[in-house]
């Protein structure tokens, strides 16, 4: 699949979905992302890849009930690491604090299957309440 102007120039780029593969998260670095999808962007690319795969043309509404859990444990992270990183001291290192911030977080969202905050992001009408859960806590642990 093409992926068309990243790099600001004429290069062209593109997902090879035969060498598509899972990283450690611990091997993934900031610095060099090379980009990061909407939602809707990780939904069609989702489809092309399964319809690679098997030639089914699975809806995207199909999809985006699939990753709508994941996708808001990746905003409520995002949104608790960025406020880490907004009040850490100005001599800490990013890594260390994005690291301690996201263990942090996925420790008050719980493992998977618990009864925990994380289980309440598989129904859509609870995700609104386990992100305002999730802010009350990040809000007490800073005293505010």
């Amino acid at each position: 699949m093409p992926i068309f102007d990243l790099s600001g120039g004429a290069e062209i780029m593109a997902v090879d979905f035969g060498a598509l593969h899972a990283s450690d998260t611990a091997q993934l670095s900031l610095d060099n992302r090379v980009l990061a999808l909407s939602n809707y962007g990780i939904a069609v690319t989702l489809q092309r890849w399964i319809y690679q795969l098997s030639r089914d043309p699975v809806p995207l509404g199909d999809l985006d009930g699939y990753i709508a859990p994941p996708l808001a444990e990746v905003e409520i992270q995002e949104e608790w690491c960025q406020v880490a990183l907004d009040t850490a001291p100005a001599d800490s290192e990013v890594a260390d604090v994005l690291k301690v911030a996201g263990e942090r977080v996925q420790e008050i969202l719980g493992r998977p299957g618990s009864g925990g905050l994380r289980d309440g992001l598989l129904e859509s009408s609870s995700r609104a309440d386990v992100r305002r859960k999730v802010k009350a806590i990040r809000m007490a642990e800073l005293g505010r």
